[in-house]
């Protein structure tokens, strides 16, 4: 289980992706998983033509 929720974990950030990753993890809480839940990342939205920053 706890190869599968990092797996999940690694997909792209997007708000629908996270969304349902968020699900899934709540599922495996419900469901009896006692272990810790991944951090879950997201990507900031840009409007087209901005420049992006990129941190180093």
């Amino acid at each position: 289980m706890a190869e599968t929720l990092e797996r999940i974990a690694r997909q792209p950030g997007c708000h629908g992706v996270r969304t349902q990753s968020w699900a899934l993890f709540q599922n495996a809480r419900s469901h009896g998983y006692a272990g810790q839940l991944p951090q879950l990342f997201y990507l900031q939205k840009t409007g087209h033509g901005e420049r992006l920053l990129l941190a180093l």
